[in-house]
């Protein structure tokens, strides 16, 4: 790494990086090529296994699957920081640009939203709630009160699917249908909702399916 830089070092080499040490008659990289095998290769899938998991794979105790949650949470972090130069959203697919590197991989669904001044620029992104593997809540009047705080001209909802699959379920539609309603009462547009698969989004406002 010293010499050629972290780019040149492949998965199970740099998670040996993270971890520091092997176990006894297994070196470190052996056992992050042990993790990496349990999720079949796929560094999404290892960002979704619970500490319980990770501790299967020999040489993987609480302390290395904490370090690899940590080292997962610093990236998701990074991914979302917004630089110097304030973020446009022109569409759907710069919403899912923006907003799959914080939901890429989860197994429970996370409600955000992202709050934009009048040039569709954001000014902030907030996560809002956090509920189960098909399932979250959407407070409108905490939406609706940080739109205000926040002075926002228009907001996208967005929340991430853990099954994959981003098809809004009939609760999606109603409670879409309910902060569009909410934001209208004080000029504030709800843009959009983007619903975050795997590889994959719905857009309601691309769907033309708000609800009145």
């Amino acid at each position: 790494m010293a010499s050629l830089g972290a780019g040149s070092l492949s998965n199970a080499e740099l998670l040996a990086i993270i971890l520091g040490n092997g176990t006894r008659g297994i070196n470190v990289v052996e056992v992050c090529r042990g993790i990496l095998s349990n999720s079949g290769g796929s560094l999404s899938s290892l960002s979704a296994m619970t500490g319980d998991s990770l501790s299967s794979v020999k040489g993987i105790g609480r302390i290395k699957a904490q370090k690899i949650a940590a080292a997962f949470e610093l990236g998701r972090r990074f991914c979302a920081e917004i630089g110097p130069a304030p973020l446009t959203i022109n569409g759907p697919r710069s919403i899912y640009d923006l907003m799959m590197p914080l939901l890429k991989g989860l197994d429970k669904e996370e409600f955000w939203s992202v709050f934009l001044n009048a040039r569709n620029r954001v000014i902030q992104k907030e996560k809002m709630s956090v509920g189960g593997t098909n399932s979250t809540v959407i407070d409108v009047k905490i939406l609706t009160r940080r739109a205000l705080e926040t002075k926002a001209s228009s907001v996208v909802m967005v929340h991430n699917h853990p099954s994959g699959d981003p098809w809004p379920s009939p609760a999606d539609a109603k409670e879409t249908a309910a902060v569009h309603k909410a934001l209208k009462t004080f000029e504030i547009d709800l843009l959009d909702h983007v619903i975050v698969g795997h590889g994959r989004y719905y857009s309601f406002a691309e769907e033309k399916s708000f609800a009145e």
